[in-house]
């Protein structure tokens, strides 16, 4: 008999559990102590259950492809239709998750709390009842007894002061790391971690989605589990927007420039180094630069910048990009194919008109996901909070209740979960964006881990640059780090070519 892949894995709160145990060490720690073969109710997760606790109580960590071999070894003692059954379970395990460095421990073992919690009070409503039909109460009274004890070893508090809480201590802060940016970026926002809530703030058509979804990228390629939720835009436009990311497409074929980092000292004439790409100056005679030519035999270099930082001052330049062809579909139809290949089938995309979703419904996609298809998510993108179905008629009530519930998300997927947040027409203008510039209510800042802002006067935009700081970081001494320059050409679909630390001017001697 074959199963599907919904009834093996996701229909089944059983299944999960056992395939938690079968792919992951922290899962395994956690939940063998608590898990009793009398809470499975359906006979072959509960003999894999046995099979794994041993393996568990024996070596220490999850079987992982070893749980092969211990069927072979068990199948003999097995009925064929059983084996048949066990079998057909571990080969979608293994296709599913031979490659998946980040399974979601923390959100299975929620469930699996809940779960053995809500096996044991079915267990003890049985035996009571058994009991008090024969008329033994004193098996009644030792069935609750033997409760309080199971109630005991499934509670979730926890003693700083065991030395097996501090064991762990550390163990369990580096398993909620998910990933980091590449370059100055990544050194300004640091390592993103499980239920964390983190925000992309700046102006209107300051470009907050595209770098919401350049982090939703980089956890793609880290091979992580992504759920994305748009509220402005349609699918088709949001796909397109993918495609432009992985493909560095234009729509239309043409040449089309974009920046890249310089030197000062290579732009002036005054860097002697071998190692220079040319031997001209850019600037002209009046001090200023010339507009960029296609035709330039002007090369840009930056190899102090990655070799010898003392001798670099940041500037920036342009090259040129030919793209021979219009954005179609056999493009990306190869790029998707090479994609999946490299960091698997990790997206899932759910698009809701703008102020007709609410959270409600957000978490019943989320679930349906989950019972479909056995997708939960290590990265939740919801493009954006305020645009979700009003909670009030109260304006800044009913911002701060939406972030709160978008924090509260976090916590409960055992996930990261990102936004993006407009800020204030005050801010249009502003060379540098701060607190006082948060749109609608500034509570919001207070249910953020981490908020990144985006910086961008109109010469900076013309020129393929934008500033990001970062705003709130509650984990983090955000304000000493300073800002980054980040290179961009969107109509490639790339809102994040290079990086660099926007480090201040060098002083003439």
């Amino acid at each position: 008999m074959v199963f599907t892949r919904h009834e093996v894995l996701s229909g089944d709160i059983e299944k999960r559990i056992v395939t938690g145990l079968i792919v992951d060490n922290k899962f395994c720690r956690e939940a063998v102590p608590i898990l009793r073969p009398k809470y499975f109710q359906i006979d072959y997760t509960r003999k894999v259950a046995q099979w794994v606790a041993d393996y568990w109580k024996k070596y220490k960590k999850a079987p992982g492809k070893d749980i092969q071999a211990i069927f072979q070894a068990e199948e003999k003692i097995l009925k064929p239709a059983e084996a048949g059954i066990i079998e057909e379970f571990l080969k979608e395990i293994s296709s599913q998750y031979e490659n998946d460095v980040n399974f979601n421990a923390e959100y299975l073992l929620d469930q699996t709390y809940k779960y053995s919690e809500s096996r044991s009070y079915e267990i003890l409503k049985d035996q009571i009842e058994g009991s008090l039909l024969q008329g033994k109460l004193d098996k009644a009274a030792e069935a609750i007894r033997g409760f309080n004890k199971v109630a005991r070893e499934t509670s979730r508090w926890v003693n700083p002061f065991d030395k097996a809480e501090v064991d762990k201590t550390l163990d369990d802060d580096a398993s909620d790391n998910l990933f980091r940016l590449p370059g100055a970026l990544g050194e300004l926002i640091g390592t993103l971690k499980r239920e964390w809530l983190i925000a992309v703030m700046g102006p209107m058509k300051r470009g907050k989605s595209f770098y919401a979804w350049e982090i939703v990228y980089h956890a793609l390629i880290a091979r992580l589990k992504v759920a994305v939720f748009s509220l402005e835009m349609n699918s088709t436009q949001f796909k397109k927007r993918i495609y432009k990311r992985m493909t560095a497409m234009a729509e239309y074929e043409g040449e089309y420039e974009y920046p890249v980092f310089d030197c000062a000292y290579n732009q002036d004439g005054s860097c002697l180094k071998e190692e220079r790409k040319n031997r001209r100056a850019l600037v002209l005679d009046d001090g200023t630069l010339p507009e960029y030519s296609r035709n330039s035999k002007y090369k840009p270099c930056d190899y102090c910048r990655h070799h010898d930082k003392k001798s670099y001052q940041l500037a920036w330049w342009w090259r040129t990009h030919k793209q021979k062809e219009d954005l179609s579909t056999e493009a990306i139809a190869k790029k998707v194919k090479i994609f999946k290949r490299l960091y698997g089938n990790n997206l899932r995309l759910m698009c809701h008109p703008p102020f007709s979703a609410s959270f409600d419904d957000i978490i019943s996609d989320l679930d349906n996901l989950e019972y479909t298809e056995g997708f939960i998510p290590d990265v939740i993108l919801v493009d954006y909070f305020d645009i979700t179905a009003k909670t009030s008629d109260d304006e800044r009530s009913d911002a701060n209740t939406k972030w709160q519930r978008g924090k509260h998300l976090a916590g409960v997927r055992r996930a990261l979960v990102i936004n993006c947040n407009q800020s204030n027409r005050d801010s249009i203008d502003k060379k540098n964006i701060g607190q006082k510039n948060t749109g609608e209510d500034i509570r919001k800042l207070a249910h953020v881990d981490a908020l990144f802002v985006l910086n961008q006067l109109p010469s900076e935009k013309k020129s393929g640059r934008i500033r990001i700081n970062t705003l709130v970081h509650r984990h983090d001494e955000a304000e000493e780090k300073g800002q980054v320059i980040v290179l961009q050409q969107l109509k490639l679909g790339q809102p994040f070519l290079d990086s660099e630390w926007d480090r201040p001017k060098k002083k003439e001697d």
